[in-house]
């Protein structure tokens, strides 16, 4: 009976150990992903440092690697991940911290290089790519868009210029041409005129010379 009691006790107690260590185990579980999803993001994109910036994209190539890796692949959690890297490379160039951009990027690109194979079906991974590779050279498209901006604006002036000028010039001939036009005009209608009087006064002379 004794025996019997006592395995009852035994018995009882390795299941209430079981619910403990599996409820430590949940709670585990979820302060890890508690902390990792305050590691995957930076609070200042400004004053991040490229340590911080590399720690970020560590946490953040781990929630890509449960989502390829896991029990079962989940494209969409990879587009998510990728979205969140798109949207933390953009917010470092455009506050010109390249350094930490260069930093997250090449930690991120190492896991993208390792799985090509896995994510060449992922539209994500694709577009992030190029943005991947321009961080990491420390170009940055935020940068890039407004030379380009830059460039427009000069390349339109130079044109306003230039169409300026020529109007000018056009106009300048147009002048030309009408003042000669009115020169000539003015000297034909003299050469006129005096050719009129002159016949004038030959038909004159030659009325007086006859009437005498």
């Amino acid at each position: 009976m004794f025996a019997v009691v006592a395995f009852a006790a035994l018995t009882f107690t390795a299941c209430g150990g079981n619910k403990t260590s599996d409820a430590a185990t949940e709670a585990d579980s979820a302060a890890v992903e508690e902390v990792g999803a305050e590691a995957a993001s930076i609070d200042d994109p400004a004053t991040a440092t490229a340590e911080t910036a590399s720690a970020a994209a560590t946490a953040l190539v781990k929630e890509l690697e449960a989502a390829l890796n896991g029990a079962a692949e989940d494209p969409s959690a990879v587009d998510a991940a990728m979205a969140k890297v798109q949207e933390t490379v953009q917010q470092l160039q455009a506050a010109g911290n390249t350094e930490a951009a260069s930093a997250y990027a090449s930690k991120v690109q190492e896991f993208v290089s390792t799985n090509t194979e896995k994510l060449k079906n992922s539209t994500a991974a694709t577009t992030v790519s190029g943005l991947l590779t321009s961080a990491i050279s420390g170009s940055s498209t935020v940068n890039d868009a407004a030379s380009d901006a830059v460039d427009a604006v000069k390349a339109d002036a130079s044109g306003l210029k230039e169409n300026a000028k020529a109007a000018v010039d056009e106009k300048v001939s147009e002048a030309k041409e009408n003042a000669k036009t009115k020169v000539n005009e003015k000297v034909n209608e003299a050469a006129s005129k005096a050719a009129t009087k002159t016949n004038e006064a030959v038909q004159k002379g030659l009325g007086k010379v006859l009437g005498n």
